[in-house]
């Protein structure tokens, strides 16, 4: 069995809410509108957003694919407890993110 599947089954709900949820609580946490900005990032309304921030519960398939895709630092953690270590800096990640999005609404594609 390949070390990523195994460490994948290794993994308990309450590890995985504490390593995922955990990652949000470290980008969103501090901040004064932390659950609002969670919210849009996933596209979900701000009581999910909120319970997520609390670590009640993970994130269901779509909001992780969504939060996969707009938070760097959750895709790591993600690939981390996978076994699918990333080359790359989450900040750098969030960088180059922005950097990409601004491309594209400079060049008309929203």
């Amino acid at each position: 069995m390949p070390a990523a599947a195994a460490l994948a089954e290794e993994i308990s709900y309450t590890t995985a809410v504490d390593t995922l949820c955990g990652a949000l609580q470290r980008v969103y946490g501090d901040a004064k509108s932390g659950a609002n900005l969670l919210a849009r990032a996933a596209n979900r309304n701000e009581r999910t957003a909120a319970n997520l921030l609390a670590k009640r519960n993970l994130p269901d398939a779509l909001t992780m694919l969504r939060l996969m895709a707009t938070v760097p630092e959750f895709a790591a953690e993600v690939r981390r407890i996978t076994g699918q270590l990333s080359t790359m800096d989450p900040e750098f990640e969030r960088d180059l993110s922005k950097l990409l999005t601004q491309y594209q609404r400079m060049r008309g594609n929203p």
